[in-house]
């Protein structure tokens, strides 16, 4: 008679427990996969908000049921007086509730943010169990929600776009820094002013060409900075922004174009107080390499031209910078 080989049953009750399915798991055609969040001024009514939930379309994407030339998401716009009324209106249209674990960008319209603490805002996504930290947060020139209705060209969503686009702040000098619902958060509970990237349609498409100036005080929008006022902050602030971005300058002498391409940048920025006074001297370190010059013919690796060309290209970056800390200062 064969002994019971214990070991062995309980070795196969083992990965039978361990092989069973998620209790929890949930279909992605039962859920509404919000991928991005507007917030704008409704145009009628006595509403306050009108919030637009942008959702992924599962079976668009598949290509099942004809998806291949149909959008592969969708806009739901809804009005209330608080941030939650839309969402609780959102699960009975949908008839699945909505899912932020994959949010990833955040607009609000700047006639929202001119008149409201974006705190309010911030707060209610931070309080959301789902909603992460990471989310980036943008401000809209003109309605948010059209944002999410631009096709674009390349990539099939328009927030996949927009979060492509704020990507490249790594390679510009003239986008303002990508920021997040946790870094919003702690600069605006400290108070701190910043600037926010600004998006805009432009020929049916989005792009980022300017920034949102945030007050520390109010937490409210209160102006904005051109896309050359952008890069001056950037020179003024460092934090290693903008490696790859160019300057393009003159030629003193042949009044030509120089282009300098940014390898690395650094910046100090020193405290001086005299006769009681507070001051601020900052300095500005750049590497790169020359990667254009319209003086011909001319020897690109003469010594006494390379320093010319230097001269030209810092004073370049003194007038961009300058001019973006006396708008900051007198006007802001």
């Amino acid at each position: 008679m064969n002994k019971i080989k214990w070991p062995h049953i309980f070795l196969a009750f083992l990965l039978l427990v361990l092989t069973t399915g998620c209790w929890d798991q949930r279909e992605i055609e039962d859920i509404g996969i919000v991928l991005g969040l507007a917030i704008d001024k409704p145009t009628k009514g006595d509403q306050k908000l009108l919030m637009t939930h942008h959702l992924i379309v599962p079976q668009n994407m598949s290509g099942k049921k004809g998806g291949s030339n149909q959008k592969p998401y969708a806009n739901l716009s809804i009005e209330g007086n608080t941030l939650f009324a839309p969402v609780r209106e959102l699960t009975n249209r949908l008839g699945k509730p909505p899912s932020y674990e994959h949010l990833k960008i955040f607009t609000i319209s700047e006639e929202i943010a001119q008149e409201n603490d974006l705190r309010q805002f911030i707060n209610f996504l931070l309080r959301n169990p789902e909603s992460r930290r990471t989310v980036k947060v943008m401000i809209s020139k003109g309605p948010a929600y059209k944002i999410f209705e631009l096709k674009p060209p390349i990539i099939n969503d328009p927030a996949l776009k927009m979060l492509e686009l704020n990507r490249n702040t790594k390679m510009t000098l003239t986008l303002a820094p990508d920021l997040n619902l946790g870094t919003v958060s702690a600069k605006l509970s400290g108070k701190t002013s910043f600037i926010l990237q600004r998006i805009e349609s432009f020929k049916n498409e989005s792009t980022i060409a300017s920034a949102a100036v945030i007050s520390g005080k109010t937490g409210k929008m209160v102006g904005t900075l051109t896309s050359s006022e952008v890069e001056g902050v950037n020179w003024l602030l460092g934090k290693g922004q903008g490696k790859g971005g160019v300057v393009e300058s003159l030629d003193d002498k042949r009044r030509e174009r120089i282009v300098y391409e940014i390898r690395d940048l650094k910046t100090k920025i020193i405290p001086v107080i005299k006769d009681g006074k507070l001051s601020f001297t900052v300095n500005i370190k750049t590497e790169g390499s020359l990667r254009e010059d319209w003086n011909l013919p001319g020897n690109s690796f003469d010594e006494k031209l390379i320093k010319v060309y230097e001269k030209d290209t810092e004073r370049k970056i003194k007038e961009t910078a300058q001019k973006a800390l006396n708008k900051i200062q007198k006007n802001l």
